[in-house]
């Protein structure tokens, strides 16, 4: 499966566009949503993804898992990190209930990038 048909799948299709690209040796992964009840910034759907990513990368630890307020400025961007791997969801401009905390969620990774990049290739 393509990481960005994995994303999806993982967000039950709740995304628009799914953009990749590599930056300093970190899997990047934009997704962009314009729908408003498909809100990301709902607290309710981080946990939800991280449990999902479990059972379908059963040899990374995403046990350890935080989430943290990185910033509540414009509340348009929502950013996950999994150790090396980045997931950025952009919400769109016109949706109001997007103003709100900018969410990040960091797991300890039980393995080398390697494993996580060959997960996703």
């Amino acid at each position: 499966m393509q990481t960005e048909e994995f994303v999806r799948s993982l967000l039950r299709d709740q995304v628009d566009q799914v953009m990749l690209s590599s930056v300093q040796g970190r899997l990047i992964c934009e997704a962009t949503v314009s729908e408003p009840r498909n809100r990301l910034h709902n607290v309710q759907l981080l946990p939800e993804l991280a449990k999902a990513m479990n059972r379908r990368l059963p040899a990374l630890n995403f046990g350890a898992l935080k989430a943290a307020v990185l910033q509540a400025a414009s509340g348009n961007v929502v950013q996950m990190l999994f150790g090396p791997l980045v997931l950025t969801f952009v919400l769109a401009a016109d949706d109001e209930a997007a103003i709100g905390a900018v969410l990040a969620m960091r797991a300890d990774l039980d393995g080398p990038m390697s494993q996580l990049v060959e997960a996703y290739n």
